[in-house]
């Protein structure tokens, strides 16, 4: 099934609520005042050049910008200017209810804020847009790298490697992948043994370089014999990479379908190294933004292909809108793989607005851990500074998301996570913190799960296999929903980590807990509640509140106020006296959840 086709995409300009009926389900619709900007992917380019002297493509993702009238109702303004063409108005390849606009800018844009208009009104205007020098190389499934030319969109060349290799190809410029399919498995595609493009050129802070599809997802990748969309080798940085739709094609062994590698795999001189290292083969200042790996293959379903990116020795690197799903490691295989892996050692990534679902065997969804070397690294910060946010993650078996060894200052919040169930252990977020450095803050994230079908689980999972602990868990304004009420709250797989809680390592406020058979945990206090947080419907994952009767409402902490200025939706927070707790801002935009996809398991 395909989720983006499902997903609902309305819209209204007035402060008014809406029931809006779709077949036997009815949501109830508020829209926002203002459409918002969330993202984009490029931040710089050149305003004239390429396709018909225009300039860049850029994709701006956001909520609130209709469902037609791109270019007369809709308009996009950069800098002082309105841009010269409009090619795409849809739902991103991220997360479904994000939508994306696909532009061209043209000469009339200038450096300044990017602002979308919907129906004259205006968005948000804190992304910025430098225009800068640059110059195009086009790529097709038809191109010839013989008669390829410098920005002339009718003389593309056939390989994004043969594009790298030239001498021309320099800082500020960008690979555009035009329409068509990209079958990675055929040689003349890839032209490299692992990679689409395997990168050993860099940009700078003012001129990235970019390999990015045409926008509106024309560009279209069949994936197989692990050949990875972008690679190095050696120490890059200053990258924008983006805008694919991957469809799995080899599902005949585990990793067969890793997506993505970014900066080596470890090694005990990197973890020497520590985050601030500069050992060859670190990935610095990029970002990945609005790919989808999907890994439905002719039965269904990809149980072979894992579809997975991995983040290794890396530093500021951005993960924007990605979904992975339909796709899991191979059945009989230990389930070591991870829909996304953040490894070895970094500092400042970022994880957001992305989707993760529809995957029935992994050793945990999203995880962060330092690969061991006997654990000699963990007692460092090794992956530090990361947040993990805006994120969905459903109908999954498995850890959502792990944090372990080495992992050392880390936020995660506006995270929604629903329908996922226990594989291997038995707990839905795992805290295990080995080497004592995990400083981790949850904040605002919705968790509707069943820890373990078969016993006792838990939401919460803390401390490691060997024996460590994780340094201080902050929990702020959670909704933790266990469907089953036998199961607990917290626990550990090795460790009880009751002591650790006792000597004041956790700090919990103005959470709601619901589901468990004892009520709320031992260690909440007067802010905390165990109630019933009224979601819309959860059988088909809409869990944002009942307004005005949830009691979730109004009944946060200001205290995240600095770190969690909007929710899920993209709805400024608070919207009333106090932030809502949970995922979800009760009176700000509610656009309907996709229907629930049921979990297929193995």
């Amino acid at each position: 099934m395909n989720i983006r086709a499902n997903g609902i995409k309305q819209s209204c300009r007035k402060l008014i609520l809406r029931v809006v009926a779709l077949v036997t389900i009815s949501f109830p619709l508020a829209v926002l005042a203002a459409p918002s900007v969330l993202y984009t992917d490029i931040e710089s380019g050149p305003n004239t050049g390429g396709e018909n002297n225009n300039g860049a493509y850029l994709s701006i993702f956001g909520k609130g910008f209709g469902s037609s009238g791109l270019g007369t109702s809709v308009k996009v303004y950069v800098g002082n200017g309105e841009v010269a063409r409009y090619i795409y108005l849809g739902p991103s390849l991220g997360r479904s209810d994000v939508q994306e606009i696909g532009v061209q800018l043209g000469p009339n844009t200038s450096t300044g804020a990017i602002k979308v208009t919907v129906n004259g009104v205006a968005s948000n205007t804190d992304h910025s847009f430098t225009v800068r020098p640059g110059n195009f190389y086009f790529i097709s499934p038809t191109g010839n790298d013989s008669t390829g030319v410098k920005n002339d969109i009718t003389h593309p060349y056939r390989s994004a490697n043969t594009v790298l290799n030239l001498s021309s190809f320099q800082a500020g410029d960008f690979i555009i992948a035009l329409p068509g399919t990209y079958v990675l498995a055929n040689t003349d595609a890839s032209s490299n043994s692992d990679s689409w493009l395997r990168a050993d050129k860099s940009g700078t802070a003012a001129a990235p370089m970019a390999f990015l599809g045409y926008p509106g997802h024309q560009a279209k990748v069949q994936h197989s014999n692990g050949i990875y969309i972008f690679s190095n080798y050696v120490s890059v940085a200053y990258w924008v990479v983006g805008d694919f739709p991957i469809t799995l094609t080899d599902c005949s062994s585990n990793h067969a379908g890793e997506v993505m590698m970014l900066g080596p795999p470890t090694s005990p001189a990197i973890c020497q190294a520590g985050p601030g290292g500069t050992l060859s083969g670190k990935v610095s200042f990029t970002k990945v933004v609005n790919i989808e790996s999907n890994g439905n293959d002719t039965a269904g379903f990809c149980s072979g292909g894992d579809g997975w990116i991995e983040v290794n020795y890396t530093n500021d690197v951005r993960l924007l809108g990605v979904s992975l799903h339909n796709t899991s490691p191979a059945q009989g295989d230990n389930e070591s793989a991870h829909a996304i892996y953040l490894s070895t050692t970094q500092q400042n990534t970022e994880v957001g607005w992305s989707a993760l679902y529809n995957i029935p065997a992994t050793r945990a969804v999203l995880q962060v851990h330092q690969d061991s070397f006997g654990g000699t690294c963990w007692g460092t910060k090794q992956l530090t500074n990361i947040k993990i946010h805006d994120n969905v993650l459903h109908d999954l078996a498995g850890q959502a998301i792990l944090l372990d060894g080495g992992t050392g200052d880390i936020q995660v919040y506006n995270n929604l996570i629903y329908n996922n169930v226990d594989h291997r252990y038995s707990d839905v977020i795992s805290l295990r913190g080995d080497g004592g450095q995990l400083n981790a803050s949850l904040y605002n994230n919705t968790v509707y799960a069943n820890a373990d079908t078969s016993g006792q689980g838990f939401l919460i999972g803390i401390g490691g296999d060997t024996g460590g602990m994780p340094k201080h868990i902050t929990l702020y304004n959670n909704i933790f929903y266990l469907t089953d009420p036998q199961d607990a709250w917290y626990g550990g797989d090795w460790t009880n980590p009751q002591s650790w809680i006792n000597a004041g390592n956790l700090t919990s406020a103005n959470n709601l807990w619901y589901g468990a058979s004892s009520g709320k945990p031992s260690f909440a206090g007067s802010t905390e509640l165990n109630v019933d947080p009224l979601f819309v419907d959860t059988s088909v994952g809409n869990l944002r509140l009942t307004s005005p009767t949830s009691p979730a409402i109004d009944r946060g902490t200001s205290l995240t106020n600095t770190v969690v200025t909007l929710d899920l939706d993209g709805n400024a927070r608070p919207q009333g006296s106090a932030p809502d707790i949970g995922a979800y801002e009760a009176s700000g935009a509610t656009l309907p959840a996709p229907q629930n996809v049921t979990l297929q398991k193995k």
